[in-house]
């Protein structure tokens, strides 16, 4: 990952099965910032890596970060509670945490690990999104393809 040279990641399901404590060693000896707004430490209920979300200052934009994976995407070999997670649906959350976002920053970016359907959903619903970046989704998105002021954009796959 620090080959690649990303300052942000969102933990997906493949992540998942490792656990908790992987993912908290990983992050102090990381210069990349794991993204967890969905997902809770079951001991807690505070979310896993401490940060519902991140402020990135990109030349005169602030940025905000939020980062999200479907539980309908998660497999059963990593089921999140026998790794110590809590799964919440992001249509459940990301209201709220938009709303904690908004005054801070010029642009909220949502990393969301979830299906085409679920991404076209969220940002028909969730007023402020104005990227959202699919992780999960075998879709391309075209670049003009907007819902509700909410670009969405995939990195590889074929039109759906």
């Amino acid at each position: 990952m620090e080959f690649m040279n990303y300052d942000y990641l969102n933990l997906a399901d493949a992540e998942i099965s490792y656990g908790i404590d992987y993912w908290k060693d990983k992050q102090k000896n990381s210069n990349i910032h794991f993204i967890t707004s969905n997902i809770l430490n079951i001991e807690t209920k505070k979310p896993l890596l401490d940060e519902l979300y991140v402020i990135h200052q990109f030349k005169e934009l602030k940025l905000g970060i939020i980062g999200t994976t479907d539980p309908s995407v998660v497999s059963t070999r990593y089921s999140a509670p026998s790794v110590g997670m809590i799964m919440q649906k992001p249509i459940d959350i990301l209201s709220e945490i938009v709303a904690q976002l908004r005054p801070q920053v010029d642009l909220i970016i949502l990393l969301a690990h979830s299906n085409y359907y679920d991404n076209k959903k969220i940002a028909k619903q969730i007023d402020g999104i104005d990227i959202l970046i699919s992780g999960h989704t075998s879709a391309r998105f075209e670049a003009s393809n907007e819902v509700n002021r909410t670009i969405l954009l995939a990195p590889t796959g074929k039109q759906s």
